[in-house]
C-alpha cells in the first residue's frame, strides 16, 4: 500500500472522527450550560416570587388589622398591623435588592 494512501485513509478513519466528537462535545458542553444558566434564573424567580408573597401577607395584615380596628374600634385588631409593619420595610428592601438589575431589564433583554 502507498504511504499517500494509507495517509488518506489513516486521516478519515481517525482524524475526522475525533474532531467531529470534539465538535459535538463543545455543542454539548454550550447546552448543558445554558441548561444551567436556566436553572439558576428559575431559582432566582423563585426565591422573588417567595418575598413577593411573603410581601402581599403583611401588606393583607396591615390592611385587616386596620380594617378590623376601624369596625370595632377595639386596639386589640390593631396587632396584626403593628406586627405586619415591623417587617414590612425590610421585606421591601429584600425584595428591590433582588430585583434591581444596573441597567434595568430592557437593556437586558435587548442586548443579549
Amino acid at each position: 500500500m502507498e504511504p499517500r494512501l494509507y495517509s488518506r485513509l489513516l486521516f478519515r478513519l481517525l482524524v475526522l472522527p475525533v474532531a467531529a466528537l470534539a465538535g459535538l462535545a463543545l455543542i454539548l458542553g454550550y447546552g448543558l450550560r445554558r441548561v444551567q444558566d436556566s436553572a439558576n434564573a428559575i431559582d432566582r424567580a423563585d426565591v422573588v416570587i417567595l418575598h413577593a408573597n411573603r410581601l402581599i401577607k403583611l401588606i393583607i395584615d396591615e390592611e385587616t388589622g386596620l380594617r378590623g380596628y376601624l369596625l370595632v374600634r377595639n386596639p386589640a385588631f390593631l396587632q396584626p398591623l403593628r406586627e405586619a409593619d415591623h417587617q414590612i420595610d425590610s421585606e421591601f428592601a429584600t425584595l428591590f435588592t433582588l430585583v434591581h438589575r444596573p441597567g434595568g431589564f430592557e437593556h437586558r433583554w435587548r442586548s443579549g
